[in-house]
């Protein structure tokens, strides 16, 4: 944790590693306590995993807040809108849509498009270990407000996407556990077959399409944040010197008069 203060390399991979293993705890002692188990004393076993990756993360995020206040107010890059970012706004949009209607499932939701759902495409969701429920609840209250502000960055980038970054990776790490853990349980030979994605090409296509783009564009997203676009407009020291000076001026114009 301390080479992350001083080596971006490390610092992207506390933030990876962070999203993984915090979006696994907030999936399994909620899901183990309310599911057909109970709860139980060993899950105070995963408290040491609650408390370290908060403050690990905590830390990783304290450490270059400084820094990215001083790149704010010299050089930074202006990300022009092309097609990749319009497909992840795109994108975003409709992870909203797809995880609210997710969540809404597994809160037994009384409409019939939500019941027909449910039947034929993704029984898993009402699994009775209440693991995927919560998970389509961390996506409901977690991954929407992200999906919501990497929606807003894209649409007005700031002079810098630092934050925007650190999210990104951070939200690729809790996406990838998140869909692997998902995408593995619900075709295992010890899920109950009732639970298991049915053999329908239309269920199956559905299933694998929806859960596949949840673990891999999110991956390229903070690929794309990290590498950063081609397409970008460079600030220099001596435009930004430029915009200040002419900041001066107008400044003392107003004053005389």
């Amino acid at each position: 944790m301390s080479r992350s203060s001083y080596n971006e390399e490390y610092r992207l991979a506390c933030l990876y590693w962070c999203g993984s293993i915090i979006n696994s705890v907030a999936v399994l002692v909620p899901g183990g306590a309310i599911g057909k188990y109970g709860p139980k004393w060993s899950i105070l076993l995963n408290v040491p995993y609650v408390v370290i990756p908060l403050y690990i993360l905590f830390k990783v995020l304290s450490s270059h807040s400084a820094s990215r206040r001083n790149v704010l107010t010299s050089i930074g890059t202006r990300v022009k809108k092309g097609p990749v970012e319009m497909l992840f706004i795109l994108f975003f949009a409709t992870c909203i849509v797809v995880n609210a209607f997710r969540a809404a499932v597994t809160l037994d939701c009384k409409h019939d498009m939500a019941k027909n759902y449910l039947k034929d495409f993704e029984p898993f969701l009402a699994e009775d270990t209440s693991f995927p429920k919560m998970q389509m609840l961390v996506y409901l209250f977690y991954f929407l407000p992200y999906y919501v502000y990497a929606i807003y960055r894209l649409l007005y980038p700031g002079p810098t996407n630092g934050l925007m970054k650190d999210l990104a990776v951070f939200h690729a790490g809790a996406a990838a556990q998140a869909q692997f853990v998902y995408l593995t349980t619900a075709q295992h030979s010890r899920t109950a077959a009732n639970y298991r994605i049915p053999s329908t090409p239309a269920a199956q296509y559905c299933f694998w399409i929806i859960n596949i783009a949840l673990l891999i564009v999110p991956q390229l997203f903070a690929y794309r944040c990290i590498a950063g676009p081609k397409r970008t407009e460079k600030i220099t020291d001596e435009s930004v010197k430029e915009d200040n000076s002419s900041r001066d001026s107008y400044i003392l114009r107003n004053r005389k008069r």
